[in-house]
């Protein structure tokens, strides 16, 4: 084995007619750039626990919501399969966070998908991660899906969840305030998806806590990328992970006391 060696594609090498070579540096590796929505403080609640939202954006511009997004009846069943009937059916209750407005499916309404659609509101769910695909000086892009029925139809709910993917599907949680969290309804473990209807989906930066830049090094070694876990976080060394915040199960929160995160979690599916 040789090592102290770098291995390039061919595609990295260019052979010219005079007999000239040049060789190309390799594309960099992409490293996500990661994030947690920070839990607003509040006076006042209208219930001892209030759904935890915030507001989300079409543009880098002001803190107003962005405009609400058409949920297609491929994305309602797609959600079926990421958590139980009771959470489901919270999740697509008016009212309740994601929609405020009556529709098609509520049960009550009736109509049809074109003329009552579901229509979920712009929003951030706070003590979520989030993976940011640029930033201005006073806002961040937030990585999302399409509303559009192909996005949905092309998941696979073994993958594509909360637990693998927690900065693409966020935990709904209720919020007090004294900003203690517990799950929504009777306590149920209730998802949505990371989701925009315009080009983009941004947040205002006094919204957001980033994680510690990359890389950086510990004790155990030096962290390149992060690993996200449902509610905890890993470090990537060239000698395998490091935990940096262990949060799998309700009440536990263990942190890597050289590694800064101070949003607190949401409350972790057992």
């Amino acid at each position: 084995m040789v090592t102290g060696v770098s291995l390039l594609r061919l595609s990295n090498i260019r052979i010219y007619s005079d007999g000239s070579v040049q060789v190309d540096a390799p594309a960099p590796t992409y490293v996500a750039r990661y994030g947690i929505i920070r839990l607003p403080v509040v006076t006042s609640t209208q219930m001892a626990f209030d759904p935890a939202t915030n507001a989300a954006m079409d543009h880098p511009l002001g803190t107003n919501k962005g405009h609400t997004m058409i949920v297609p009846l491929a994305w309602y069943n797609y959600f079926k399969l990421l958590q139980s009937p009771a959470a489901h059916n919270w999740i697509f209750k008016p009212y309740c966070m994601m929609t405020n407005l009556p529709h098609w499916l509520d049960g009550v309404t009736g109509g049809t998908e074109a003329t009552d659609p579901i229509r979920f509101e712009c929003l951030i769910l706070p003590c979520n991660f989030f993976e940011m695909v640029s930033e201005t000086d006073t806002h961040v892009q937030i990585r999302a899906r399409t509303t559009q029925s192909a996005t949905a139809r092309a998941l696979n709910p073994a993958i594509n969840n909360w637990f693998h993917e927690p900065h693409l599907f966020w935990k709904a949680q209720m919020r007090n305030v004294a900003g203690d969290l517990r799950n929504v309804g009777n306590e149920l473990d209730a998802y949505t998806a990371v989701m925009k209807q315009q080009p983009e989906l941004w947040t205002h930066k006094k919204d957001v806590e980033m994680f510690p830049p990359l890389p950086f090094t510990l004790a155990q070694g030096t962290v390149t990328s992060y690993r996200l876990e449902g509610a905890s976080v890993y470090g990537r060394t060239d000698a395998g992970e490091i935990p940096l915040r262990l949060v799998r199960r309700p009440g536990e929160w263990i942190q890597n006391p050289n590694w800064k995160l101070t949003t607190k979690p949401v409350v972790p599916a057992l």
